[in-house]
């Protein structure tokens, strides 16, 4: 009896292995590359913000160790520690709009977007001068959401969020070189197809197989940018996207160089981006079930 038992319970045990469904496989982040040069699933540093900035929608690199920040609802200027994301100063710029991004002319000198394309312009110096305020370049139902002071090319860069006149395929970046008149802008564009091809040659797992094959389901969804930003290094444009969920390279002259998809539990609502000028990654999102937040990414160069 005591070898069937033995022999009974040794199967038992197999049939249990068996039964049992394997555990879930740890898939790393991509690894750190000349065109992405971060681990972007694990910031150094991930710091809650102040109430106010809870709807943050706009971050820019000022200066050592200073960034300037704005957020939806309020015509406000934030200048915020990049160390804790404390709030250091406020600079009235309007009353209440739909404020999306910012972008740094100077230490001193900032412009503010717009939904609706207009510009204001404030000097952070004088906070008793009025901001000045540059008209649209963009008639009809646009919504602009990234903007970027490429000072190399004394170039205005607006990242397009809806675009009424642009093919479904594609995303633009219109560029104004005189951001004081209403000129028609120039412009060019990140193919959504491309996008796709990417994250299908890059899906490890199952879920991202998935999420690539359904990246056209809901076209207002697959990649909407809301921040954009030059790597001071590389020269790269940086496009962030809380719609659709993903941060995509492209170089100077367009090309994709790299697709990330930003998780939830660590970017709830991504809208804004920056560097500082040795070329670490600040990624701001709003908040949904808890405060807006600042997060840090170190810069690693390439081997």
């Amino acid at each position: 009896m005591a070898l069937s038992d033995n022999i009974l319970g040794l199967f038992l045990i197999m049939l249990s292995l068996a039964c049992t469904p394997p555990a879930e496989r740890q898939v790393p982040d991509q690894p750190v590359s000349a065109a992405f040069p971060y681990t972007i699933s694990s910031p150094a540093r991930v710091m809650s913000l102040a109430p106010e900035l809870t709807e943050i929608s706009g971050i820019t690199w000022l200066k050592e160790q200073t960034l300037a920040a704005v957020q939806d609802e309020l015509g406000t200027v934030f200048v915020l520690s990049a160390a804790t994301g404390e709030i250091q100063g406020r600079y009235s710029v309007g009353g209440p709009g739909d404020y999306e991004d910012i972008a740094a002319l100077s230490e001193h000198r900032v412009l503010v977007l717009r939904s609706d394309g207009a510009l204001l312009e404030a000097e952070l110096r004088d906070p008793s001068q009025p901001a000045r305020e540059y008209p649209s370049a963009f008639p009809g139902k646009y919504d602009m959401e990234g903007l970027h002071w490429d000072a190399a090319t004394k170039t205005l860069l607006i990242a397009c969020k809806d675009d009424p006149v642009a093919p479904a395929d594609q995303r633009r970046v219109y560029s104004l070189a005189d951001y004081t008149s209403a000129q028609v802008p120039a412009y060019q564009y990140v193919s959504l197809t491309e996008i796709q091809h990417m994250l299908q040659d890059s899906a490890r797992t199952p879920k991202e197989q998935e999420r690539a094959s359904k990246f056209f389901d809901d076209p207002e969804d697959a990649f909407q940018p809301s921040g954009i930003a030059r790597h001071p290094i590389s020269g790269d444009l940086y496009l962030i996207a809380a719609r659709g969920s993903l941060l995509v390279v492209v170089s100077p002259d367009y090309r994709l160089l790299a697709v990330r998809h930003l998780a939830g539990k660590t970017f709830p609502q991504p809208e804004g981006i920056c560097f500082d000028p040795k070329g670490n990654l600040y990624i701001s999102s709003e908040g949904k079930d808890g405060p807006g937040l600042l997060l840090f990414f170190p810069y690693t160069p390439p081997q």
